[in-house]
């Protein structure tokens, strides 16, 4: 009869296919980033470049441990830093903030533009590494911070589409010319919200169930924007989102970035 593994060799085992499989997850999780710069259409080749090396520093990172250094580079009034802003604080992070001025008569700083020709916040700098766009931040966030991943990327990214092709084009319109015609148009989004978080399988105060991630992170500082403006999520006609987004700002990590004066998103 075959004799059983010794105990230590048994837990080695385990730990060697556990991470293996978050080695596995965290490429899937990126793999589409890294495959084309038509991916990221914004992005132009050299952003692209930098970014997709850093984010293969962070997916290679594997078990090894935190970055050495990480440097933020942003501007504490605009909704697409404050993601990274709000993702760092949750992970716990050790980070450098730098904040730059994206207008006026002293233009831009040389050393920013070297880290993004775009002019755009926010950057992360991770290891010497620029990543730019901050939805490719809020990724490399997420694989040295697990806890802002969810187990199902593509539930994650479902969120994070109906953000950026319905919510903020719509909410854009409506505060520039906020007509009858806008304003129901913002509400037919925000209904489908609502649709899509009655949806949710099992229980939970946050997209993708009992815990933050980056879906929720990247969605707050735009439904926070248009919420304080227009008050346009009421707890009546719109139940769920309204416990969500409160719940989202009641975070330390949210009402630690919001602030006072804060920018639109264009």
């Amino acid at each position: 009869s075959m004799r059983p593994l010794p105990p230590a060799l048994l837990l080695r085992l385990l730990l060697v296919c556990l991470a293996s499989i978050l080695t596995s997850q965290a490429s899937r999780v990126v793999v589409s980033f890294l495959s084309s710069p038509a991916a990221h259409p914004r992005g132009s080749l050299k952003i692209w470049m930098s970014t997709r090396s850093a984010m293969t520093q962070v997916v290679n990172r594997g078990q090894q441990g935190r970055p050495s250094s990480i440097h933020f580079v942003t501007n504490k009034m605009c909704p697409f830093a404050q993601r990274t802003w709000i993702a760092l604080e949750e992970a716990g992070l050790p980070y450098k903030l730098t904040e730059v001025s994206l207008y006026g008569a002293g233009g831009k700083p040389k050393w920013f533009l070297d880290l993004n020709p775009k002019g755009l916040v926010p950057v992360l700098v991770i290891d010497g590494q620029p990543v730019a766009e901050s939805e490719a931040t809020l990724d490399a966030i997420a694989e040295l911070a697990p806890s802002l991943a969810t187990p199902t990327p593509s539930k994650r990214q479902q969120w994070r589409d109906m953000l950026e092709q319905r919510l903020i084009p719509v909410g854009k319109a409506a505060v520039l010319n906020p007509s009858s015609k806008n304003m129901a148009a913002l509400r037919v989004v925000i209904a489908e919200w609502e649709a899509k978080l009655r949806e949710r399988p099992g229980k939970g105060h946050f997209l993708c169930g009992e815990s933050l991630s980056i879906a929720d992170v990247s969605a707050v500082p735009f439904w926070s924007r248009l919420q304080e403006e227009m008050d346009c999520v009421g707890a009546e006609e719109f139940p769920l989102t309204h416990e969500w987004l409160a719940a989202c700002r009641a975070r330390e990590a949210v009402r630690r970035t919001q602030m006072s004066s804060w920018w639109w998103w264009w």
